[in-house]
């Protein structure tokens, strides 16, 4: 058997033109869908850091508090909700509290609807490392009380410049509008896409412009250390939380999951029938980033339907080229037989001729793949604006080839030649040594 796996491997490029011809396919195949799958992998990655760093937690908690049948939406009591958390899972979580509302800002005849959030700038630092400052500093904005950062291209529309003070009006929790007072202590440039557009204020000043309770906020932000099992996590903390009196639930779909995260002002709203609860919904990030992964499978679908277009001329090429292949070496299989070479081993060393060509240039277009991969995630850098920057890490597109997907494409490519190989081979196999040493088949 060696042997004529030793002679399959020699014969690869007997016929050099076709043996190319049907390598090149093979080669381009590999390297299409290599950086498709990294693609994939590497947006789901990206676009999920970019959200755990700047919009959502590993679990995201919105709800809302219903007297007699009005709903304040939002946390409410959510000093409560941290304690059971952090009980729970003592020195393994942090919560984050944000308080969230958007308002139209009119400044000096431009107008913009702008998104304001607040934070807690003793805790809630991570935004600090989403920034990089064009004008001012973290430590101004954490010293002024109704300081602001505003990205570079909301102060270039609205002509703002460092230390402009801007009235803003907005409305409250009981639908009358109240007025404050911003001052603009940065302006930045984020490369993550979410942090963009955003301005960012203080969790106080933003309460009290929106005329809330002291302990209600939009939404919270659980953090794990270990994000191994947030399902299990989730279902631990649905639990307490019920235990401390709230109604808890979880989204019932990814839309339900984004509509938790993206939780805005609290304010009131009609039930319609006399009801005293309070509600929290827990959604994890997983389920956020659910939407994205539909959207990667089609575009995955249609790279598939792409390469499966690809193998099929492939598997019309292998035809084509081992009928004329045996055509041409019916004298060899002629004296292969004559010399007692069984049919078996003939059909394998011509199976294993394909083979060993589809291997030799499916790992070609990997290493060629993994090649271009390198120099676009590191060398090239492309500008970090608008929709662009869900695909981008500080200016470079995420691509994360996998072992997984290097071994996948490499096993379906050997299986899918040396199965479309196998009905023409058989034929070569079973011609009779008279027969091949005395005329073409």
């Amino acid at each position: 058997m060696p042997y004529y796996l030793s002679l399959a491997f020699k014969n690869i490029f007997r016929q050099k033109k076709r043996s190319f011809t049907l390598g090149v396919n093979y080669f381009v195949v590999a390297i299409l869908m290599l950086l498709l799958f990294s693609f994939s992998d590497g947006v789901k990655k990206n676009f999920s850091g970019n959200l755990i760093s700047a919009a959502a937690g590993h679990l995201t908690l919105s709800g809302g508090k219903v007297v007699k049948g009005k709903t304040l939406i939002g946390v409410s009591d959510y000093p409560k909700i941290t304690k059971v958390i952090e009980d729970e899972y003592p020195g393994e979580v942090t919560v984050l509290a944000r308080y969230k509302l958007t308002s139209t800002v009119y400044y000096l005849g431009q107008s913009k609807s702008l998104s304001f959030q607040g934070i807690n700038t003793a805790k809630d630092t991570g935004l600090r490392d989403q920034v990089n400052f064009v004008q001012g500093s973290w430590a101004d904005y954490v010293a002024q009380e109704n300081g602001v950062l505003v990205s570079k291209d909301t102060a270039d529309y609205l002509k703002l410049k460092l230390d402009d003070e801007v009235v803003i009006s907005t409305r409250t929790i009981f639908g009358a509008f109240n007025t404050g007072t911003i001052r603009v202590k940065g302006i930045y440039e984020s490369a993550n896409y979410f942090v963009q557009g955003i301005v960012l204020c203080h969790f106080d000043f933003l309460q009290s412009l929106a005329m809330g309770d002291k302990l209600s906020a939009s939404t919270l932000f659980v953090y794990f250390k270990n994000t191994d099992g947030l399902d299990v996590k989730r279902e631990k903390l649905l639990g307490l939380l019920k235990d401390a009196g709230y109604v808890t639930s979880k989204p019932e779909s990814s839309s339900d999951a984004i509509s938790v995260v993206s939780s805005s002002t609290p304010k009131n709203k009609s039930e319609g029938v006399d009801v005293n609860e309070n509600r929290l919904t827990i959604a994890t990030v997983n389920e956020v980033v659910a939407i994205l992964a539909q959207v990667l499978d089609a575009v995955n679908a249609a790279g598939g339907f792409l390469a499966a277009i690809m193998l099929f001329i492939i598997a019309i090429s292998i035809f084509i080229n081992m009928r004329m292949t045996i055509n041409d070496r019916m004298q060899e299989i002629g004296t292969l037989r004559a010399i007692g070479t069984e049919t078996k081993d003939i059909v394998l060393m011509l199976i294993f001729e394909n083979v060993f060509l589809s291997l030799l240039f499916v790992l070609a277009g990997l290493t060629a793949a993994l090649l271009i991969i390198g120099f676009v995630s590191n060398l090239l850098t492309l500008p970090p604006a608008g929709i662009l920057s869900l695909f981008l890490d500080q200016g470079h597109l995420v691509l994360i080839p996998t072992l997984g997907s290097l071994g996948l494409i490499l096993t379906v490519a050997l299986l899918f030649t040396a199965i479309f190989s196998f009905f023409p081979a058989r034929h070569g196999g079973k011609i009779r040594a008279a027969v091949a040493l005395s005329k073409t088949y």
